[in-house]
């Protein structure tokens, strides 16, 4: 069973607008991959950074916010457990507690919008 979380936490009003958040997971064959989409109206072309740090994975990855101020990055669902995934984006910075399941227990979630 997966859970499509969102973060609605207020920002401080910038260039890049409020940064949104949302996380669901997908399956890839009999893989399930955690999806993070990010959401920073105003900050296309600007870097930022995800870090996800919890006993199922540790790993920082940078990412480009594309035309519509969407960005997005994804990493394997190794195992069980809970992570911690912070995601920055110039002054901003947006954050959220993760469960993942047992891949024997995720179901295909079709996105979400972040918030």
């Amino acid at each position: 069973m997966g859970t499509a979380l969102t973060t609605g936490a207020s920002a401080s009003s910038g260039a890049a607008g409020a940064l949104k958040l949302c996380v669901y997971i997908t399956l890839n064959d009999t893989t399930p991959t955690e999806n993070v989409k990010v959401l920073a109206p105003g900050a296309a072309g600007q870097h930022g950074s995800f870090v996800l740090k919890g006993s199922a994975a540790n790993m920082t990855t940078r990412f480009k916010v594309r035309r519509f101020g969407l960005a997005f990055t994804s990493f394997p669902v190794t195992g069980p457990g809970a992570e911690h995934v912070t995601v920055t984006l110039g002054s901003q910075t947006r954050a959220l507690n993760l469960t993942l399941p047992k891949g024997s227990n995720v179901s295909q979630e079709k996105g979400c919008t972040p918030r």
